[in-house]
């Protein structure tokens, strides 16, 4: 065949006569419709395959007002210590959620933040990792009805889909088993408020103490942790005899401590957050609350999509997993 020439699309009409059914047999079980027996169903995807149909996608939009589309907003920031901190897990996410929206013949499109591009894409959701607390593309959405997932906003009306991430869970966790270890002024290390991410350990450790008569002290190191040093420092110097680092870095912090001239944990317990796994953590003996973002997409996705589709009744919440590891900088393991 000459190179300018493309050869003809496969329609359904042709799928229809190929496989000797109706074109409504066809149309309905390549959209997952009908109740058709399941040899049925396996013949017209099979020879939908074999002739290489590939989906209208203008068609079916117009059809059922569904772009099987999904917006993803990437964080944007001025700091570029920050950018580079998050650009690895912002890649990630991004990578899986893909991989999970592709499942159900969705779409991601990865948008900037902060821009009028949510409107443009006619997107039928909208992935928003780590909101701030003032998010224009959070309003954006909402006042386009576009169903929205983020995480951190139990309480949020405007969120469809909300991802408790464990963080509450965890920080509660972590400071119950500091005191019952005999912590009697545990302290908090943390990043910059202005995220929900950020917020809710905050918040919560607060009013965690608040309960128990406590003063809470707090430390937020930037985001790039280049003052890790003089946040942990204050910790001490405050008398905090315990530190739960929701900031990670847990062998950063045991050294710094150690380096003050305090025993962990005779003078000084500590607790620190990890991402996927704890193994370096557990190497050294620092106890330790995991998060699995690995465990948030699946579920969220999924659940996103099921809004868009009428599957499901928004609000839904996803719980990801999270445990608690007791080594040897505490004194209860």
């Amino acid at each position: 065949m000459p190179e300018n020439i493309r050869p003809k699309p496969v329609g359904i009409k042709d799928v229809a006569a190929a496989a000797q059914v109706s074109l409504a047999t066809v149309s309905l079980v390549l959209n997952g419709k009908g109740n058709f027996p399941e040899k049925t169903q396996e013949h017209v995807r099979k020879v939908a395959s074999e002739l290489g149909y590939v989906p209208n996608r203008k068609a079916s939009m117009l059809r059922s007002g569904n772009s099987k589309t999904l917006g993803f907003i990437l964080g944007e920031s001025h700091d570029p210590e920050w950018a580079q901190q998050w650009a690895e897990m912002t890649g990630r996410l991004l990578f899986e959620s893909v991989q999970v929206a592709g499942l159900r013949n969705y779409a991601i499109i990865a948008i900037p933040a902060d821009s009028d591009l949510i409107r443009s894409f006619g997107i039928d959701g909208l992935i928003l990792s780590d909101s701030r607390n003032e998010d224009p593309d959070l309003d954006a959405a909402t006042k386009l009805g576009i169903p929205i997932l983020t995480n951190e906003r139990p309480d949020d009306s405007r969120v469809s889909v909300h991802l408790d991430s464990g963080y509450r869970g965890m920080t509660i966790a972590a400071f119950d088993a500091l005191v019952a270890s005999g912590a009697h002024k545990p302290g908090l290390l943390t990043e910059p408020l202005g995220l929900a991410s950020n917020e809710l350990p905050e918040h919560t450790y607060i009013s965690w103490c608040e309960q128990r008569g406590l003063t809470p002290v707090v430390a937020r190191g930037k985001h790039d942790r280049s003052d890790i040093e003089e946040q942990v420092t204050f910790l001490l110097n405050q008398g905090c005899d315990a530190i739960y680092s929701f900031y990670e870095e847990g062998e950063t912090v045991l050294n710094i401590v150690r380096s003050a001239g305090k025993s962990v944990p005779e003078d000084v317990q500590l607790i620190a957050a990890s991402a996927y796994n704890d193994d370096r953590n557990k190497e050294l003996g620092i106890s330790s609350t995991v998060y699995h973002p690995e465990d948030m997409i699946v579920g969220t996705i999924n659940a996103l999509i099921d809004v868009v589709e009428g599957i499901a009744e928004a609000p839904v919440t996803v719980t990801s997993r999270w445990e608690m590891n007791l080594y040897s900088s505490t004194r209860m393991h």
